[in-house]
């Protein structure tokens, strides 16, 4: 019968007697084991092969259960199969629980039977290959290329906005599509070797400037984890949007009536967006325009939190007409706008220089007329003469 146990990480083991008279074999391989790069209190599986340096055959292999951190552990080996004088090497891997390469590692040859501990270290792997990538364009029609940015494991993208600049790595298309690709399937050879194995960030953008830098009130964005590991290729799907402005609560820009001359102030509430990719309120702005041709752009101040007063200034506010709306930036340029939207100005007269002459037709007629008065020219078609009509 055989004794079955349990280690620390709840992974079975038996001890086996291979005979040998007496007290049995003792231990003829002892490893100094050291895991590099890996978490500490990372759980995984420690396996250590022994192979001949003539033809790289396995002689034997040992598997057993850890957690790091893990440096100059002593472990000893009962191998079977090897002769002396042979000439061998140690192979190494350190996998997590859901068997994912974390770590690996050789030893120098040796000569058998060992004279002391073989050094073995074991340290994170390398990704070798391309990042392959099916990218989708939305939320623009004009031409632009791709860029591709790189950053370590743990970044927090929001920090690194809108300027990318702690990129580990960075990669500009040079194709300029005419119009947003959709489903475009991209691979990118060298862009990623010598990546240690982990998790990393990335972020991809639609350069319309074609600066190679990202405007996010134009550029479409994506970003997401970057996954390398051994024997999985490096994939991405992204699908790139305009990052989204600031959250517009429009109503209060709405039927309004100010007095001609009046300075007109108007609170509005503006909020930062809930995409996690958004970034707090910058600056909101009130817009208008007037029927005499002025344009207007003013900040607008935070009364209180997600609060902004924003004023026209009276001289603005005549009966020429006039039309307003907002812009709101956050703290990356990402950018929301509303409107325009009319505001029905309350005057007590009007001269009609004062209102734009497209909104009148003038008659006239190119004749000698018997009855040349206004109801005689126009009072069949027009009807009674009415002061909003004529």
């Amino acid at each position: 019968n055989l004794d079955i146990y349990t280690d620390s990480q709840g992974y079975a083991y038996t001890d086996i007697d291979l005979g040998g008279g007496g007290g049995g074999i003792s231990p003829n391989l002892t490893v100094s084991l050291t895991v590099e790069g890996v978490p500490d209190g990372t759980n995984g599986q420690a396996i250590i092969d022994v192979l001949r340096k003539s033809d790289e055959t396995l002689i034997q292999g040992f598997q057993f259960g850890e957690t790091t951190p893990i440096t100059d552990m002593h472990k000893e080996f009962n191998v079977q199969g090897v002769s002396n004088g042979e000439t061998v090497f140690l192979k190494g891997w350190y996998n997590g629980n859901n068997s994912e390469l974390l770590a690996e590692g050789q030893s120098n040859t040796f000569d058998w039977p060992p004279s002391g501990d073989i050094d073995l270290v074991l340290e994170k792997g390398t990704y070798s290959g391309p990042l392959k990538a099916t990218v989708t364009v939305n939320g623009t029609n004009d031409s632009g290329s791709l860029s591709f940015r790189i950053f370590s494991p743990g970044t927090v993208i929001t920090d690194e906005l809108p300027d990318l600049i702690n990129a580990v790595y960075g990669h500009d298309e040079t194709v300029v599509y005419s119009s947003p690709p959709s489903n475009e399937k991209i691979e990118i050879n060298d862009f990623l070797n010598g990546f240690a194995f982990d998790t990393y960030e990335y972020v991809v953008w639609y350069d319309v400037d074609l600066d190679e830098g990202f405007d996010p009130a134009v550029d479409p964005f994506s970003a997401g984890p970057l996954v390398l590991s051994s024997g999985q290729p490096a994939e991405i799907n992204p699908v790139l949007n305009i990052l989204p402005g600031p959250s517009i609560n429009a109503s209060n820009l709405m039927g309004l009536t100010p007095n001609e001359g009046e300075d007109l102030t108007i609170s509005v509430d503006v909020t930062a967006h809930s995409s996690p990719l958004a970034g707090a309120v910058g600056s909101v702005s009130i817009i208008y325009y007037t029927g005499s041709g002025i344009n207007g752009d003013h900040l607008c101040n935070s009364s209180t939190s997600g609060t902004y007063d924003c004023t026209i200034p009276g001289n603005d506010i005549t009966n020429a007409g006039l039309a307003i709306g907002m812009n709101a930036f956050d703290e990356y340029g990402a950018v929301s706008s509303v409107g325009p939207y009319d505001v029905a100005v309350q005057f007590t007269s009007i001269n009609i220089t004062s209102v734009p002459a497209e909104s009148y037709i003038m008659i006239s007629i190119p004749a000698n007329l018997s009855n040349a008065s206004i109801n005689g020219v126009v009072g069949d078609e027009l009807g009674e003469r009415d002061p909003k009509v004529w």
